[in-house]
């Protein structure tokens, strides 16, 4: 038994199982944070460096690009296969309105079924040029990513700061503020 309360056959009826090596096969982590080796060989065990190396997948950059912004999106969208889908498409609804009534009538016909067929290529495009502009962000950011910046936020440490240059302001009676802002 696993499980604190539960008896295995509870748990088997709880998750409609007929047998417990469904829930052994699937539902167990198959992953140990043991140090076997060090064990076998009588060393001392380094567990603990284990469990942290085994942490580190679970960091992420908190500046990684996670999605695209707007411009990009739309950027994405310009692209000429996208452009002249859509020219298509708006030549397609005109024929669809100059030959139908109501868009009832039009869905079941040859030219509303090709309609749907090209809406949905439209979106299977921007998608994919979607998810290549986000892997172009991501390969451009880790490019010029400051090393020593994602080992301290992977080390779970303040990244150094950057020394800010003394702001001039055009107003007078603020440059005495500038050096004091920027400093910190």
């Amino acid at each position: 038994m696993t499980d604190r309360g539960v008896s295995e056959s509870q748990r088997n009826q709880i998750l409609g199982q007929a047998h417990s090596e469904t829930f052994l096969k699937y539902y167990i982590s198959q992953h140990f944070l043991v140090d076997v080796q060090a064990a076998l060989l009588g060393q001392d065990s380094i567990s603990d460096m284990i469990e942290e190396i085994g942490k580190l997948c679970l960091r992420r950059d908190p500046d990684l690009p996670k999605r695209l912004t707007d411009s990009q999106r739309a950027s994405a969208h310009r692209h000429p296969d996208i452009i002249s889908a859509e020219q298509a498409k708006v030549e397609l609804q005109k024929q669809i309105s100059l030959a139908h009534s109501n868009t009832r009538s039009a869905a079941d016909s040859p030219e509303g079924i090709e309609s749907r067929r090209l809406c949905q290529r439209i979106r299977a495009m921007k998608l994919r040029e979607e998810r290549a502009a986000l892997a172009e962000a991501l390969r451009r950011y880790h490019s010029t990513a400051d090393l020593d910046h994602m080992v301290a936020q992977l080390k779970g440490e303040e990244p150094p700061s950057q020394i800010l240059a003394p702001v001039e302001h055009a107003i007078a009676n603020r440059n005495w503020l500038a050096p004091t802002c920027s400093s910190r």
